[in-house]
């Protein structure tokens, strides 16, 4: 499979990341001309800025820690620096406030997040979670409108099940899955 893009984690307090992180992934990905987005709780716009001042291309940014008012805020700074946005949603009701709040528009790619919150894992591609958050009307709505949908899966193994645009594994989206011959 080819990598599409990276996302690194730059939080230190949960995850031992750094912005530094992001500047050391940049020189790996920039002869491959691979974007690469800031992949932590971004509740604000001034990690917007950060990212971008650190080199990133975008920002994934999670509807589970940030309120409407202020992801509208977030997604003005990530178009005032021409940057990309993937807005993460861990559940149906996260995704019904999500449609409601932002334009399509707005939204480069929309990343389905399936997960045991005690844990921090995702859950089974099969899993009754992963698959209502799947199944949501919101999706198709969305991809007509140029959305791009990304699944994340919690194995390698579960390519063969996914009929995605794009899969997330680790930190890595992998473009769409194509069976072998």
């Amino acid at each position: 499979h080819n990598v599409s893009c990276a996302a690194v984690v730059t939080d230190s307090s949960m995850s031992g990341g750094a912005w530094s992180d992001l500047e050391t992934v940049l020189s790996q990905l920039a002869p491959r001309g691979l974007p690469l987005f800031a992949s932590d709780p971004i509740t604000n716009a001034y990690e917007v800025y950060a990212a971008r001042v650190a080199g990133a291309d975008g920002v994934v940014i999670s509807a589970a820690v940030t309120d409407a008012s202020d992801l509208k805020y977030q997604l003005k700074a990530v178009a005032s620096l021409e940057m990309l946005a993937i807005l993460e949603v861990h559940s149906p009701a996260q995704l019904d406030a999500l449609v409601v709040a932002v334009p399509p528009e707005q939204l480069d790619a929309l990343l389905l997040v399936a997960r045991d919150l005690d844990a921090f894992r995702p859950l089974p591609f099969s899993s009754t979670e992963a698959a209502n958050l799947r199944a949501h009307s919101a999706i198709a709505e969305l991809r007509a409108k140029g959305v791009r949908v990304i699944t994340e899966i919690s194995s390698l193994d579960e390519l063969a099940e996914i009929d995605a645009e794009s899969t997330l594994f680790g930190s890595v989206i992998l473009p769409p899955h194509e069976p072998a011959h």
